[in-house]
């Protein structure tokens, strides 16, 4: 969701080089997944990744499909 006119998309990257660069534990999610972009939880699908910091937005994020 990157706004083409201010900013060049670099990815993809595998959820392992984020989890890397982040310093995350990918648990048992696909290292191999390939994500695309960033985007809100209520936006996001498979090729995304996104977050949840308030519980506000408990909704979105039990509905996401965010990577």
């Amino acid at each position: 969701m990157v706004d083409q006119r201010f900013f060049i998309n670099k990815g993809p990257f595998s959820l392992a080089s984020i989890a890397q660069w982040s310093k995350a534990d990918l648990g048992t999610a696909d290292a191999a997944m390939l994500i695309h972009d960033v985007a809100p939880l209520d936006k996001a699908d498979a090729s995304h990744v996104s977050f949840f910091d308030n519980t506000k937005y408990i909704d979105h994020f039990e509905q996401s499909k965010a990577g």
